[in-house]
């Protein structure tokens, strides 16, 4: 297996049938299928489902010292705004979008919606016990454990040291 710098781009992608690229899964593939590519896209953790990441918000700690209250109403305002583009009518949040990112046409957001939902990126599998705002501190430990496993950590870190609970409802 040969790897590659990721570029950015689809050139590589569109040149080579056999050249596998990272890509955001609600993004790409949108835009190779523009360009007439037959292309799909997999989750790592389809494909090794012992990787099986949250999307999270990060914030630096001294912010989340001095400004609790900030960091509170934005996860609230996060969740409810990601749950009522998700499951309401999208096409108000998708004019404001399209305002800001003019370029883009109208079906690009429905394919990125589409795509968010059937991988459950943002809502999470019910049938799993998950939803939107959910952290289990169990999976959290998991991630930890890998990325200390394959070497992406090189010295111990805890769960308190990156991750709090505090601004989310629980199960």
């Amino acid at each position: 297996m040969e790897r590659a710098p990721l570029a950015g781009d689809l050139a590589r992608f569109m040149k080579d049938p056999t050249f596998l690229q990272q890509c955001f899964v609600t993004n790409e593939p949108y835009f190779a299928r523009r360009r007439g590519a037959d292309a799909g896209a997999a989750l790592i953790s389809s494909l090794c489902p012992e990787y099986d990441p949250y999307r999270v918000i990060f914030v630096r700690s001294a912010f989340l010292a001095a400004q609790p209250d900030v960091v509170r109403r934005f996860v609230r305002a996060s969740v409810r705004g990601w749950v009522d583009y998700l499951t309401g009518d999208p096409a108000p949040p998708t004019r404001i979008l399209k305002k800001l990112r003019p370029d883009l046409p109208e079906e690009f957001f429905a394919f990125s919606i589409a795509a968010m939902k059937d991988h459950r990126l943002v809502m999470g599998d019910p049938a799993q016990g998950e939803r939107m705002g959910l952290l289990k501190p169990e999976r959290l430990q998991h991630q930890i454990d890998l990325l200390r496993e394959v070497g992406v950590l090189d010295a111990p870190v805890t769960l308190d040291q990156v991750a709090t609970l505090e601004f989310i409802s629980g199960p």
